[in-house]
């Protein structure tokens, strides 16, 4: 019964040390997934703000671009009412007629 008992205590023992390495070899891949997590989000949060980064200084391009455009068409225009104010008087004087006539028509 010694023999069994002596048996029974290696088992044990043996099961212990598997256990503790079994135990040791999960913390060690849980912490070599956590570090690669980690790491991964970072590179994540940089990609991140790099492509906001990007993406304002596209919108802010798009906007001074859009800027000069209405100045070029703003200048234009004003250029060619200044060559033809006939045309620029009769077109005021066609939308304050429009004006009047809606007026009198509501005071009807």
């Amino acid at each position: 019964m010694t023999g069994t008992r002596d048996k029974a205590g290696d088992a044990m023992a043996t099961a212990k040390d598997k256990a503790g390495d079994m135990a040791d070899t999960a913390k060690d891949k849980a912490g070599e997934v956590a570090a690669a997590a980690k790491d991964k989000a970072g590179e994540l949060a940089a990609t991140a703000k790099d492509k906001a980064g990007e993406m304002a200084v596209a919108a802010k391009d798009t906007a001074a671009a859009a800027t000069d455009k209405a100045g070029e068409v703003a200048d234009a225009a004003a250029t060619e009412a200044k060559k033809r104010p006939i045309l620029v008087m009769a077109a005021v004087g066609t939308i304050v007629a429009l004006v009047v006539r809606r007026l009198l028509k509501r005071k009807r």
